[in-house]
């Protein structure tokens, strides 16, 4: 029996000493992903400290180029003619312009003059999940949006509010769709994927990081929104467009990932494209013709916008979840290293002035343009 005793306690003193270096084991663990999140955490604050006022001088370099067309649109009159707003080819040209050339132009001046590490503009890999869920949320998020348009103009004013650069360019879906390959595939191009990766590149890649800090991002999805709306060039446009882009926003937020906000960038020009066909074969499944009267009209674009909403809604909460998965993550990280001062606490956040200028200076030509 003592035997049997001195063999039990043998063995409960081997899986006491068993059990605690599994637990010495996995605090190591845990100490080793803490330093490692932690160096990576400073390493951020770190660049973004040194890139601080990124955003302003972007911003500041796009306004510059957009007065500098302008101008020469005004003055010059070849370059005026080249880009009138009748033609098909001046549309396509001035799209070009002002949501592909110039931003990409900015965006790599910015990166050689500022050189900002691939992180701070790209983000962290993304989900396969987030990737896909943002660009199927492009599609009822801008059919949502032109709904609420069709109805605001249809109840309230007698022309489109929406009138961005390349509007007749992304609304000839009807046509598209009875065109040769080729000019399909050159308007999905000019019209959704040069949009897409200039501006996102653009905004949500060199601006919306210089601009989020801490608590501020909600301030920062919004500016960034704001400014993106603007961009379009079309004063009445930027309400509507400001939801567009703050959702774009949002998800580059959300996701720390800048291929999902291109993603959803590149979901809502395509979809912004074929809108006109997609309202064509509702009202045909309906009446067999366009709508003819105010009643018809609205019965078929209600259902369309509070459906699209609905579909809207789980990319909502797929990137609201992550986000706040993030915020939690990092609330125990600086919990667990609480007894190091070293970037613990965050500095205040700093007003951008120079993006305030860029964001006067865009809006100063919108209103001008409205009244030459």
């Amino acid at each position: 029996m003592k035997k049997n005793s001195n063999d039990s306690i043998t063995d409960a003193t081997k899986t006491s000493y068993s059990v605690q270096a599994e637990n010495r084991s996995l605090t190591q663990t845990e100490l080793s992903v803490i330093e490692f999140k932690k160096r990576r955490n400073n390493a951020i604050l770190q660049e973004k400290e040194r890139l601080s006022g990124i955003s302003g001088r972007t911003a500041i370099i796009f306004a510059l180029f957009i007065v500098i067309i302008k101008l020469a649109e005004q003055y010059f009159p070849p370059f005026g003619e080249l880009i009138g707003v009748h033609s098909f080819r001046g549309q396509a040209i001035l799209m070009l312009l002002i949501v592909g050339i110039i931003p990409f132009l900015t965006s790599v001046l910015i990166i050689l003059l500022e050189r900002p590490a691939a992180k701070f503009i790209c983000g962290e890999k993304p989900s396969p999940i987030a990737c896909l869920l943002a660009f199927l949320s492009g599609f009822p998020l801008i059919f949502f949006v032109l709904t609420v348009e069709q109805l605001i103009t249809l109840l309230l004013f007698d022309k489109t509010l929406v009138g961005t650069t390349g509007w007749n360019l992304l609304n000839q879906g009807i046509l598209l769709f009875q065109s040769s390959g080729i000019q399909i595939a050159l308007t999905v191009l000019i019209a959704c994927l040069i949009p897409a990766l200039g501006l996102t590149l653009l905004i949500n890649g060199l601006i919306q990081p210089g601009l989020s800090s801490g608590s501020y991002q909600k301030r920062a999805i919004l500016s960034t929104g704001l400014f993106a709306a603007v961009t379009a060039l079309d004063l009445r446009s930027v309400p509507l467009l400001l939801l567009v882009f703050s959702f774009v926003s949002k998800i580059r937020s959300d996701s720390d990932s800048l291929l999902p906000a291109a993603l959803a960038n590149f979901g809502i020009n395509l979809g912004w494209l074929i809108y006109p066909f997609i309202y064509q074969f509702t009202a045909d499944l309906l009446w067999g013709q366009l709508p003819g009267s105010t009643g018809q009209i609205i019965s078929q674009t209600l259902p369309l916008m509070l459906f699209s909403a609905m579909l809207i809604l789980p990319a909502i909460v797929f990137f609201t979840n992550t986000r706040n998965r993030t915020l939690a993550e990092e609330r125990e990280l600086l919990q667990q290293i609480s007894t190091d001062k070293e970037n613990v606490s965050p500095k205040k956040h700093k007003i951008d002035y120079l993006f305030l200028v860029a964001n006067i200076i865009l809006f100063a030509i919108l209103i001008l343009q409205d009244l030459i």
